[in-house]
């Protein structure tokens, strides 16, 4: 036997690298929570509907954007009529949503496919039967379909031009996905022929530190967010998430305050510009428009599960879209959002997985716990982890962090934006 065909012994267990306690516990913290919010979101919404609609005094935004566009397409798309009108109905789940579906359904059946000219407010009849479960401030423009005169005709007027906006957002959607559709085969072919090649690098010294500090994230934000509602059950969104950014940064510089260098960690979380800050930033909108073709086609599964479990989902946010400031909502959601969900997904959870799995893999398992702590709840799961999963690939496209909370920033920006203008309209 050759000194080549010697294979040495395999080192005896206590002799093996040990994986730190303090990592063991923090996936033990890190599983827990990734299970325990969404049931405790979906028992709440289940079982406690008045959970899940807005504050006392605040308009019910999401439920009333629904019903202007789901009056406006009845009107405009008879053969659809009851068809929308059930979608509306399945989406009602406390007295006063209820009655306000009530309501758009006497409407959508009794008044006219067209405005009534204001010379003649009074020849339209009122409909509702007695309106007492309904709430005046959380659905005021429902409240306006109720009687005849000028208030109804303004509902009816921006019904229909709900409805022309969606159709506008939706072609323009659909250019939009075209172009994604052509630079993901530019994409595939690039990869294919390896003229794309990934700038990620295996993380560099240890990494039980990094899933300690995506831990602290978790019990730090997750409990400073419950505290705030708690104590300030008032007070709008961007005040109670903003001042967290504390606890975020506190939890981001954990790593550092346990002894791992600068140069170190911004290597292996991603915090650098990479190939230039410009370039990088153009990347992520490529990458993003380029992913876009999954995206739709998780949006269509989502859909397909609202359907079927008869139930909507939106985002938390929705409801504070006309409540407040719009430049504060625009803020919370395309800068402090994304920096912060960036550092801790893609830099600090990504850096800790990618030292023993593969990207996939790392990306799968790193993109169900983004989904499953957002609070859009389970039939939103699809679509969460196709953005996160998008997001990990940018992330070990470029290696730099700028990519990923780019395209972070534009898909919550975009969507945002558009639900400030269509809500002021």
């Amino acid at each position: 036997m050759t000194s080549l065909d010697y294979q040495p012994p395999p080192l005896p267990p206590t002799m093996r690298p040990a994986v730190p306690v303090t990592a063991i516990i923090a996936w033990v913290i890190v599983g827990f929570l990734a299970v325990i919010i969404p049931i405790l979101n979906h028992v709440g919404q289940r079982y406690d509907p008045e959970s899940a609609a807005p504050q006392p005094g605040r308009v019910d935004v999401a439920f009333q954007m629904s019903g202007q566009y789901i009056l406006g397409a009845a009107r405009n798309l008879p053969d659809s009529k009851e068809e929308l009108i059930k979608t509306l109905e399945s989406q009602a789940q406390t007295p006063s949503q209820k009655e306000a579906a009530h309501i758009l359904r006497r409407a959508a059946t009794e008044l006219p496919a067209t405005t009534q000219p204001a010379t003649q407010p009074t020849t339209q009849p009122t409909f509702f039967d007695s309106g007492d479960n309904l709430d005046l401030a959380a659905h005021p423009w429902f409240a306006a379909l109720r009687s005849p005169g000028p208030e109804r005709d303004a509902a009816l007027k921006k019904a229909d031009r709900m409805f022309v906006i969606v159709l506008v957002l939706t072609f323009a959607g659909l250019l939009i996905l075209a172009i994604g559709v052509a630079l993901g085969v530019t994409a595939i072919i690039l990869l294919a022929t390896r003229w794309l090649q990934p700038q990620y690098g295996r993380p560099q010294g240890p990494v039980g530190v990094y899933i300690e500090a995506f831990a602290l994230y978790l019990v730090l934000f997750l409990g400073g967010s419950i505290a705030v509602s708690l104590l300030l059950p008032d007070v709008p969104m961007v005040a109670k998430v903003l001042p967290l950014g504390v606890l975020v940064l506190f939890a981001a510089a954990w790593p550092l305050i346990r002894g791992v260098t600068w140069q170190t960690y911004s290597r292996n979380v991603g915090l650098h510009a990479g190939k230039g800050v410009f370039t990088e930033i153009g990347t992520g909108i490529v990458g993003y428009l380029a992913c876009l073709p999954l995206l739709g086609i998780s949006l269509l599964f989502v859909m397909l599960l609202q359907k079927f479990a008869q139930q909507q989902t939106s985002h938390p946010i929705v409801n504070e879209i006309g409540q407040g400031n719009p430049l504060g909502l625009l803020i919370l959601a395309a800068v402090f959002a994304p920096i912060a969900e960036e550092v801790m997904f893609r830099g600090l959870l990504h850096t800790h997985l990618r030292r023993r799995l593969g990207i996939f893999l790392s990306a799968l398992i790193s993109g169900l716990i983004f989904a499953a702590i957002h609070p859009q709840g389970w039939i939103a799961i699809p679509t969460l982890l196709t953005i996160a999963c998008i997001l990990s690939l940018l992330r070990e496209w470029r290696g730099s962090l700028i990519a990923p909370t780019t395209a972070h920033a534009m898909n919550n920006g975009v969507v945002v934006t558009m639900l400030i203008i269509v809500s002021r309209l």
